[in-house]
């Protein structure tokens, strides 16, 4: 159905020049009313600041491709004079360029309906990526002594190497990276969406599974599966359940809860953590046992009306 879909959408870009920009608008104007988390607060979709992709760009990507995009804005202010603008600015540079800062632009002018980060908008990192690559090798170009040349491509390859352990170490969710300017998964928890597609929903059914076999806390002979209820896509985690795990639709009825840590996951009063999925000291899922809940506890007024209603009638004095 997707390949069908994109099949559709370049036939109709070819059968009429005006149909990529009916697209934009109707894409634009998509009526998603959830709230997105920005920077700590959370925003309706269709009322996003204008600074939310530049916001999502400054945190997400490698500090060695802002730098690299930073100095190619810096050569592309360069090359709009009128000499050098046909010069040494080719038409090939020009189209990544406008490929990358286009859409951004766009974003910013008419603040489309987003959520999830910046995943609608990920086309423009390549090119973003090409565009700061280009930048660093005008850089060296432009350095003379061979020297200095040489310590300014050790330290840019260098700089690749904070991003790259990253990755190792976020595997399999590294889309949930964030770079340094905001301290990291473990800096942007409560500030940015991390694992929204529950990519690690997957490893906390596998690790309920084996916490449930270690304990040896499994349904008896004939008795009906633990119902666990999945905060997020129920698929993603269900796929991995063994035959005595069934996923149910209300989290009245769970015997347990995989949630990922998003802010539309509740915790559940009185239940257990028993799990929890970490990459560089960031909670992306995790699991509650719902079996053992506490009673709600009854308030003031509640105590004050059950204590009267429960003591003895006061004793009539004894005429004599």
């Amino acid at each position: 159905m997707g390949r069908d879909a994109e099949t559709a959408t370049l036939r109709g870009a070819f059968e009429s020049a005006l149909n990529p920009l009916r697209a934009l608008i109707m894409f634009s104007s998509f009526p998603f009313d959830a709230s997105v988390l920005v920077d700590g607060e959370l925003v309706p979709a269709m009322r996003l600041p204008a600074t939310y992709l530049p916001l999502q760009l400054a945190v997400r990507l490698p500090e060695v491709v802002l730098c690299g995009v930073a100095t190619a804005l810096v050569f592309g202010a360069l090359a709009l004079r009128p000499r050098a603008l046909f010069g040494a600015l080719s038409l090939r540079v020009g189209a990544v360029a406008l490929a990358a800062l286009f859409p951004i632009v766009y974003s910013v002018l008419a603040r489309p309906v987003d959520y999830n980060g910046m995943r609608h908008f990920l086309f423009v990192v390549p090119p973003l990526t090409v565009l700061a690559a280009l930048a660093y090798d005008r850089l060296l170009a432009a350095v003379p002594a061979a020297l200095p040349r040489y310590a300014l491509a050790l330290a840019i390859a260098l700089a690749t190497l904070p991003p790259a352990r990253s990755m190792f170490a976020l595997h399999p969710d590294e889309y949930v990276y964030f770079n340094s300017l905001v301290g990291g998964p473990r800096g942007a928890q409560g500030r940015f969406e991390l694992d929204y597609w529950g990519i690690s929903l997957a490893e906390a059914s596998r690790r309920l599974t084996h916490y449930l076999t270690q304990h040896h806390d499994l349904p008896k002979p004939g008795q009906a599966p633990f119902k666990v209820y999945v905060c997020g896509s129920a698929w993603s985690a269900a796929t991995f359940f063994p035959p005595w795990l069934r996923a149910v639709d209300r989290l009245e009825d769970a015997d347990f809860q995989i949630a990922i840590a998003q802010h539309y996951c509740k915790h559940a009063p009185g239940s257990r953590r028993l799990l929890g999925v970490m990459r560089s000291g960031a909670l992306l899922s995790y699991v509650e046992d719902l079996r053992h809940q506490a009673a709600p506890q009854p308030n003031a007024r509640d105590r004050s009306r059950r204590e009267r209603a429960l003591s003895p009638p006061p004793r009539k004095s004894d005429p004599t």
